[in-house]
């Protein structure tokens, strides 16, 4: 992995993080109520979207320790894009500024 590749998952959890109105420690805690796991998950779907990251690793940035919840993550965000259109228009505009 690249160096600058290093330094990509914490702005990625930090743009998500204050996107949603979170501090990085708020997204990472322990916490399963929705305000904060629907971040996480958004924040561990773009990991795994932009730099490609196994799924531990991607959930160790997040602040887990399975990856069978990184797992899931991906995959609830997928299913959210799916039946949510303001879900959606929210990871639309994410995506972008984590681009430019």
């Amino acid at each position: 992995m690249s160096p600058s590749g290093l330094s990509l998952a914490p702005r990625i959890v930090a743009a998500v993080a204050a996107h949603f109105g979170l501090t990085v420690e708020a997204l990472r805690a322990p916490n399963r109520k929705s305000v904060f796991s629907t971040p996480r998950h958004v924040a561990a779907y773009f990991i795994r979207e932009f730099l490609g990251y196994s799924y531990g690793r991607m959930a160790h940035c997040v602040g887990r320790k399975d990856k069978t919840t990184a797992m899931y993550s991906a995959a609830r965000v997928r299913y959210l894009a799916g039946v949510d259109p303001e879900f959606a228009r929210a990871l639309s505009t994410l995506r972008a500024r984590l681009e430019s």
